[in-house]
């Protein structure tokens, strides 16, 4: 079972770089794995890596994110 202090994670920086009125918000992949990565303290941790990679990937898979007409994510 998936840690849920990943997913917590991961949808806390989401919700940080969300697109706002007048500003477009960053989702890169990039920038949100990174930055729930260095909230969970979890650099260099293979397992735990791969552990974040699982719950992003789960998040398109159940729906809660999808990729919107420009690459973006909604």
């Amino acid at each position: 079972m998936a840690d849920p202090r990943i997913c917590a994670a991961l949808l806390d920086v989401l919700e940080q770089n969300r697109p706002r009125q007048g500003n477009e918000g960053n989702l890169q992949p990039g920038l949100i794995l990174g930055e729930a990565a260095r909230a969970l303290g979890i650099r260099r941790d293979q397992q735990a890596e791969q552990d974040l990679l699982t719950e992003w990937q789960d998040l398109f898979r159940t729906g809660y994110l999808a990729k919107g007409a420009r690459g973006n994510f909604r």
